[in-house]
């Protein structure tokens, strides 16, 4: 905090190793951490992160709720408070072919189902 510099963190493993999982509890932590008074940003990142699982995440023969998409979260920081004042985040999508066919045994994008 003091020093002003950036800082970033990599969650990479096999599937079915926790990534998801690991990246949404360094999520809550840092949201947590650095809840301004106002409050509500935190949670709007933290509730947008479950929508955009349902549009990115698949069933697979190894995991019933793959990560078939990178994510980048820009959160933003208030230097003086040390606040949350932001959050940009870029998706991207990694199996475009899932859109259109799946393999046997496997299930499209959550969405699809949700929609229904």
């Amino acid at each position: 905090r003091s020093k002003s510099k950036d800082q970033a963190v990599l969650i990479s493993g096999e599937s079915g190793a926790g990534k998801t999982e690991s990246a949404k509890l360094i999520l809550s932590f840092t949201t947590e951490a650095s809840r301004s008074e106002e409050g509500g940003l935190e949670e709007q990142i933290i509730m947008t992160n479950q929508v955009l699982e349902s549009y990115g995440n698949a069933m697979t023969v190894r995991n019933s709720n793959s990560s078939r998409f990178g994510k980048w979260i820009d959160l933003h920081f208030d230097k003086q408070s040390a606040g949350l004042i932001g959050c940009s985040m870029t998706n991207y999508l990694l199996e475009t072919t899932r859109v259109a066919g799946v393999a046997p045994k496997e299930r499209g994008f959550h969405i699809f189902f949700q929609l229904i």
